[in-house]
């Protein structure tokens, strides 16, 4: 689970945070190996170790996202979300 799970416990501003993941117990969940799941997502099985043992952090960008949601007090998904690329985005459709 992540450092805070609702708005509820969001962080005051200034709070350093640290990004912890579940990539180990979700890719046991899910029965790959670490070799399985990085061919799956294109990455290096190193890789997997690395985030397994919490010594490899993801892109500055997932803390600016977390930052984003914090400062507009929505969830993760209502700032950043996914769509096909070839259907508009919500100011397209304007």
């Amino acid at each position: 689970m992540s450092q805070y799970t609702s708005q509820q416990d969001t962080p005051e501003p200034g709070t350093e945070m640290v990004i912890r993941n579940r990539v180990a117990e979700l890719r046991r969940k899910n029965g790959l190996s670490r070799k399985e799941l990085a061919d799956r997502v294109g990455i290096n099985h190193r890789t997997v170790g690395k985030l397994e043992r919490q010594e490899h952090s993801p892109s500055p960008d997932l803390a600016l996202a977390w930052r984003m949601d914090d400062l507009f007090e929505v969830p993760l998904e209502e700032v950043f979300y996914r769509r096909p690329a070839q259907e508009p985005t919500p100011d397209e459709e304007r």
